[in-house]
């Protein structure tokens, strides 16, 4: 244990600093009194301090009481040497901050007592001390779980209204689409009748013609398109609706082709800018015992994080695969884009983690995945690919009983 040996008189260090090594303590020493505090509030402070009453600069009881008062020092116990016998000093010097005192001229078995009992104050209070950071960490990730906490479940809260908010815009977009629709239909029949009057007219000539020749040419191509927006938006719409109906979690016989063909369409406005869809899904594989939402979530959300991991180069290659291994069924998500930092590779399953702008991600996708794949008791892991870009695999039980 390190000590110091404070005193201004050059022999009394140097009988003090000799018995002290011969018992084992790493001995520091200062001849005067700043000298001394210098070294206590310093790094690598000493835990044991012999300070004389009286030297320059500083004297003892002035030294005991600025280390007390001192912010971030660890504990010291101080022992003031003093030829002061009457008590209002010594009680004076211990409400300085002093713990104990020895009289001049120093009785080497007392002082060696004396520090003998510093020595187990000092162990004592570092023992005090790591228990009390370790309660001070567990106080600050009990107060970092509860706050993750409060965020999701305001997080889920706002899911929960913009579900209720998106199954109310589905419906009322339904009605003017199938207005729209309807209406279409209507101009078509009425189309059919009015083609052959526009194709006499042409046959007699006149001013019009031209006009008339590109409105009979053109005009079944623009319901053509007409019609191919509206089912674009139904199919949407239906989509949207199924997505954000209220999932109870309740399981049923579904094919997971399906449930990734869906998420395929629910994430179309993501995909269609310079990103390329390979899919390489496998024929008669066996329905899954699972929510059809829940896995559609999973599949959205890699699918959406590959996009936006493409989008900053430009564009890119998205594959999916689906495969049977025996008593599971593998799904694979892969995309050409920057791939996974190695310092972020076990963050990204955690709540909130996300390297995505503030207005792009939340952080919750990954977390969620992870806990719907393993509600399903299946696995779900990240690689990055020998030639760039990122690879998840989700493997999903087969369970013949169920």
């Amino acid at each position: 244990m390190r000590i110091l040996i404070a005193d201004d008189d050059s022999a009394t260090r140097f009988m003090l600093k000799d018995i002290t090594a011969q018992w084992g303590y790493d001995v520091v020493e200062a001849a005067d009194g700043r000298e001394a505090y210098s070294v206590l509030s310093g790094q690598d402070s000493p835990q044991l301090a012999l300070l004389d009453w009286m030297m320059p600069g500083m004297d003892g009881p002035e030294i005991c009481s600025r280390v007390r008062q001192a912010d971030g020092l660890p504990f010291i116990y101080m022992i003031i040497l003093t030829i002061k016998s009457k008590k209002k000093d010594l009680a004076a010097a211990l409400d300085a901050g002093a713990d104990d005192f020895l009289s001049k001229p120093v009785d080497y078995g007392e002082l060696r007592s004396r520090l003998a009992v510093g020595s187990r104050a000092v162990d004592y209070e570092r023992r005090l001390a790591g228990k009390n950071r370790q309660l001070d960490e567990y106080a600050n990730r009990m107060e970092e779980l509860a706050e993750e906490r409060a965020r999701q479940l305001f997080h889920a809260e706002r899911l929960s209204m913009l579900g209720a908010l998106t199954a109310g815009i589905a419906h009322e977009m339904a009605n003017p689409l199938g207005y729209i629709s309807g209406n279409i239909g209507l101009l078509e029949m009425d189309w059919e009748v009015a083609m052959p009057c526009i194709r006499d007219a042409i046959a007699r000539g006149g001013k019009n013609e031209k006009p008339l020749d590109i409105l009979l040419q053109e005009t079944p191509a623009r319901f053509g398109q007409i019609n191919n927006g509206i089912d674009r938006c139904v199919r949407f719409l239906d989509n949207l609706r199924r997505f954000s109906r209220k999932d109870h979690g309740l399981k049923s016989a579904c094919a997971v082709n399906e449930c990734i063909e869906n998420a395929l369409r629910l994430s179309g406005h993501r995909l269609k800018y310079d990103i390329i869809v390979n899919k390489d899904l496998g024929s008669g594989l066996p329905l899954l015992y699972a929510s059809p939402l829940q896995l559609e979530q999973v599949f959205l959300n890699l699918v959406v994080n590959a996009a936006d991991a493409m989008a900053a180069s430009g564009g890119g290659t998205l594959r999916i695969v689906s495969r049977q291994a025996e008593d599971k069924i593998v799904v694979t998500v892969e995309d050409t884009g920057c791939g996974i930092p190695e310092d972020h590779a076990d963050s990204i399953w955690e709540p909130f983690f996300t390297t995505k702008d503030m207005d792009k991600g939340t952080g919750l996708g990954l977390s969620i995945s992870r806990g719907i794949v393993e509600d399903h008791k299946g696995k779900i892991r990240a690689e990055n690919k020998a030639d760039g870009g990122a690879r998840f695999i989700v493997e999903l039980p087969v369970s013949a009983s169920e």
